[in-house]
């Protein structure tokens, strides 16, 4: 069930991201248009474009992990053996646990220092810059529990 609602998620996500890809492209080629064969920049664009990309990394990161497409060293993961290599990857995910945890908890306080603060261009609340980044955290964290209940569930099925 948890795994489910976790792939819901995550699909969810990568669709806000496509659609967030393709609203910055949009505006991009607006501003490429308007410059350079108008004559007469769009002063919005720039920014908005920007902010999209942040919210497409911020998002993007959870579901890198999800994926299980984070960098790894090969040659050290064939050298090691697979009991170890269960161990250190468990490690990792409690680690990455807790940094999510921390990340969590810092970036609602920055929203909260940012409130009624707003963007210097398009007169935007900062918060809904910041607001990616406890959702990334969460989202990151729901998927690192999810490994390592599964990381678990593999431990118990192997012995």
């Amino acid at each position: 069930m948890f795994s489910k609602l976790i792939n819901h998620i995550m699909k969810l996500a990568e669709l806000i991201c496509m659609l967030l890809l393709g609203i910055a492209v949009t505006f991009v080629t607006l501003q490429i248009v308007f410059r350079y064969f108008l004559s007469s920049p769009l002063g919005w664009t720039e920014q908005t474009s920007r902010f999209c990309f942040i919210w497409i990394v911020m998002l993007g990161i959870p579901i890198m992990f999800y994926r299980k497409c984070e960098i790894s060293f090969d040659f050290i993961r064939e050298k090691m053996p697979e009991k170890l290599h269960n161990i250190v990857l468990l490690v990792f995910d409690l680690l990455a646990i807790f940094f999510c945890v921390l990340y969590f908890i810092y970036s609602i306080s920055l929203c909260i220092r940012t409130g009624g603060r707003l963007t210097s261009g398009i007169a935007v609340p900062l918060n809904c810059l910041y607001a990616v980044q406890p959702i990334s955290a969460v989202l990151t964290l729901l998927v690192f529990v999810e490994r390592v209940k599964e990381t678990l569930k593999l431990k118990k099925g192997g012995e």
